[in-house]
């Protein structure tokens, strides 16, 4: 087979694989940080969501073979790219320039990860914390924190505070802690569930206590700010 003939197979590879390895990666990161996206946003369904358990494998038996088949097709593309130029292929250099471009767009999820998520999670906490300067307004107004956020309305909030999460399935406000383990001076969370067997909760947790949420063997809890923690439980 010359290598004219394997540059041109290729170049059909390049762009696909691209294409796959970046929905694989989207894929992924969506999984691993859906709990702090938007309300707005897509979300996997619960299967999708299970396979954020494996990701390290799913990157190793999906995304590094065609991770390798693509720095092939990389590599025999650009060993033919000035024969394309010269000859004036105009539709093979532009397959080949948009399978490069796909290529790195899915890297980025990963470059910028962590800038993402301190974005998105600042989003998702954004909305919430009017709600808890409401609940400590009216306590240092009234002496006690309110029974309910009905009461908040229309003085300290304009409207009573909604799920805007899109892991949130409940919403639970008290004016004492929720349990033994909780030492913050009231109850603000929300839950959801994860693949059916796993839990994860935004909750009020202000950082001057400590611990405010003692962990234990089925939950593990993860500070995000000096207000809020992720709390993750477990069946397992």
């Amino acid at each position: 087979m010359s290598y004219r003939v394997l540059s041109q197979r290729w170049s059909i590879v390049l762009p696909v694989g691209s294409f796959a390895l970046a929905q694989v990666v989207l894929l992924l990161w969506l999984t691993a940080n859906w709990e702090y996206l938007p309300d707005w946003a897509p979300v996997p369904g619960p299967i999708f969501m299970a396979i954020a358990c494996f990701e390290p494998i799913i990157l190793v038996a999906c995304g590094l073979p065609i991770a390798l088949a693509l720095v092939v097709g990389i590599i025999t593309q650009l060993g033919y790219l000035a024969n394309r130029i010269l000859s004036k292929h105009i539709s093979e250099m532009v397959i080949l320039v948009a399978g490069i471009a796909l290529l790195g767009i899915s890297t980025l999820p990963w470059f910028y990860e962590d800038q993402i998520n301190d974005a998105l999670i600042k989003y998702a906490i954004a909305r919430y914390d009017p709600v808890i300067d409401a609940i400590e307004k009216y306590h240092a107004d009234n002496g006690e924190y309110p029974p309910t956020l009905d009461v908040l309305v229309p003085k300290y909030l304009p409207a009573v505070p909604g799920i805007y999460m899109k892991f949130g399935e409940t919403m639970t406000y008290e004016s004492t802690p929720s349990a033994w383990f909780d030492h913050a001076p009231f109850t603000f969370e929300m839950y959801g569930h994860y693949a059916g067997i796993h839990g994860q909760m935004l909750k009020y947790c202000p950082a001057t206590l400590n611990p405010c949420f003692e962990s234990d063997r089925h939950i593990w809890a993860s500070r995000i700010n000096e207000r809020w923690v992720w709390i993750y439980s477990s069946a397992l």
